[in-house]
Parts: C-alpha cells; sequence; structure tokens
C-alpha cells in the first residue's frame, strides 16, 4: 500500500471584516512630531502557508528624528492610543521599551503593540531605535487590574 502526497494551494479568505476595521481605528494613521513613517504592512485575515490561520494586522515603523527624543515618542504613542480608546500595559507613568493594548472593535478584540525597537537588529542592535505600532486580533489578558482605558 503506497501513500500519496499532492500538494494542494490553500486559499485565503475573502472575508475583508477584520482588516477594515483595524485600518479604522486612529492607530493605524498614527501621525506624530519627531517621527516619520518609513515602512507599512497589512495583511486581511485568511489561511497562511500549509493552511494556518493568519490573523488580519496591521504595522507601521517610524524613522525617530532625534534619538535622544525616543524614549517620549514612545510615551507620546502610548499616550495617544490611551486617548483614542485602547486599555494599555504597563501604565504609562512606567518606563518601557514597549506597551501592549488591548481594545474591543466591533467585530472582535484588537491587539496594539507599541515599542522602541533597533533599526538595524542584525548589525546594531545598540544604534538608532524606531517606533513600532502593530494592530491584529487575538485574545488578550492584562495581569494588572488597575491598568484601564482613560477615564475609565
Amino acid at each position: 500500500m503506497a501513500i500519496v502526497l499532492t500538494p494542494s494551494v490553500v486559499g485565503c479568505s475573502t472575508d475583508d471584516t477584520y482588516l477594515p476595521a483595524l485600518l479604522a481605528d486612529p492607530m493605524a494613521s498614527y501621525e506624530a512630531q519627531g517621527i516619520e513613517l518609513i515602512d507599512a504592512w497589512e495583511y486581511a485575515e485568511g489561511m497562511g502557508p500549509l493552511g494556518k490561520p493568519v490573523v488580519a494586522q496591521v504595522g507601521r515603523i517610524y524613522h525617530i528624528t532625534d534619538q535622544d527624543q525616543a524614549d517620549e515618542v514612545l510615551s507620546e504613542a502610548a499616550e495617544f492610543a490611551e486617548l483614542v480608546g485602547w486599555r494599555m500595559t504597563p501604565p504609562i507613568t512606567t518606563p518601557a521599551d514597549g506597551y501592549g493594548g488591548a481594545k474591543e472593535l466591533d467585530v472582535g478584540s484588537a491587539r496594539l503593540g507599541v515599542s522602541l525597537v533597533a533599526a538595524d537588529p542584525l548589525h546594531d542592535l545598540e544604534g538608532p531605535r524606531v517606533l513600532t505600532v502593530r494592530l491584529d486580533f487575538g485574545p488578550v489578558r492584562f495581569d494588572d487590574s488597575t491598568t484601564t482605558t482613560l477615564g475609565g
């Protein structure tokens, strides 16, 4: 008895529910003084390689014009996220290299990551940093029950 494996092409979902919801969020088009958008990507939900589900994603990378202000740029982005309804952790008053967020959108629970990362992680981990903003969908768990949205 022989088993024959035949390759199959897995198509992506034609459901465009989630990506537009992420793109409608103000964090997907975040702008501020001292940063310049240098890369952006958007993926619709569907099936990835080998049939693995892929969630809708929106990503942005920003050049920070004054590296001495990188921490302030990050804090301002996290504060803006709170202002537009994201529940952020750790609290913005806590210095960090990144913040996570959660927000209930009409189509489901969204996640947000706002962080500083090395501009050239393969060659210079201590060099200039960039601001990254990433939105997607999925379960979110906050261990800090005191974290709330602005005004919450």
